[in-house]
């Protein structure tokens, strides 16, 4: 998921660095695998944030979809600007507001 604030700047995780994370201790949109119980793309969508930080009801628009090494990845955009401080991080270590310009590839 892009999740931007009214800043135009992208919510990012700071990922786990232990063994068995994809791309650990780097930073990344959240985003997740679906699970049988999602119905859509969107649902997961919805269930991620909310399983990541505690990031309930955010509206979330598709984007686009690619192919992934023989699976569909779907991107979705939401819009939120709320406090940092009212997330709960139930995945990763920190989390940041970040300009687009500084996304170049970002490790702790």
């Amino acid at each position: 998921m892009v999740i931007t604030n009214d800043a135009c700047e992208v919510l990012m995780h700071l990922r786990d660095d232990k063994e068995g994370i994809w791309v650990p201790g780097t930073w990344a949109p959240m985003g997740g695998a679906a699970e049988p119980a999602d119905a859509s793309p969107l649902a997961t969508g919805v269930r991620e944030p909310d399983e990541e930080v505690g990031l309930k009801e955010i509206e979330l628009t598709p984007m686009f979809r690619v192919d992934s090494d023989g699976y569909l990845v779907y991107v979705l955009h939401g819009r939120w600007s709320g406090d940092l401080t009212t997330l709960v991080l139930g995945e990763g270590t920190d989390l940041a507001f970040i300009v687009p310009a500084d996304l170049e590839p970002l490790t702790k």
